[in-house]
């Protein structure tokens, strides 16, 4: 009787080890799940430069032209802000399905220094850019008989 006890105890362990083996048993991994994609965000730069050509003039005095320039980041569809001592730029942009940007703006430079304040003032509710391409959005003259021109350069990317 004893040999049967014995036999049964080592049939036990034997079938027990050839069941998992001499290895630590594999723990058995759910599914992995997917992960919440988080939404693409386009980030948008935008560089913009406003000039001022020259004042015409029988005299052949020539003041110069000036320039102003912005740069902002931003994402798509969020507006930014860029303010100087006589600047201000306020734009939103917003990449569009085929791939082209779309701005709305109001842009404002007081000119100080002349004699009496003038206010070169631009803006539209949208303005199609080509990605990575300078674009006139406006010209115009203003009181002075200067020429006018406000250029968007604007670059998309993911931002991540």
């Amino acid at each position: 009787m004893k040999r049967i006890a014995f036999a049964g105890i080592v049939s036990v362990i034997v079938i027990g080890t050839a069941a998992w083996g001499p290895c630590v048993p594999a723990a058995h991994a759910a599914p992995l799940q997917d992960q919440p994609v988080e939404a693409e965000r386009i980030g948008i730069h935008l560089n913009v430069v406003v000039t001022q050509s020259v004042e015409e003039s029988e005299t052949g005095e020539n003041p110069g032209s000036r320039m102003w320039r912005f740069a902002a980041m931003t994402t798509n569809g969020q507006s930014v802000e860029v303010q100087g001592a006589a600047t201000s730029l306020f734009a939103t942009p917003f990449r569009l399905e085929d791939g082209r940007i779309a701005v709305e703006f109001d842009l404002m430079v007081v000119l100080l220094n002349e004699p009496g304040t003038r206010i070169i003032n631009a803006s539209a509710d949208e303005v199609l850019l080509e990605d990575d391409a300078p674009t006139v959005v406006t010209a115009f003259t203003d009181e002075t008989g200067r020429a006018v021109e406000v250029t968007f350069t604007a670059t998309a990317g993911t931002v991540r």
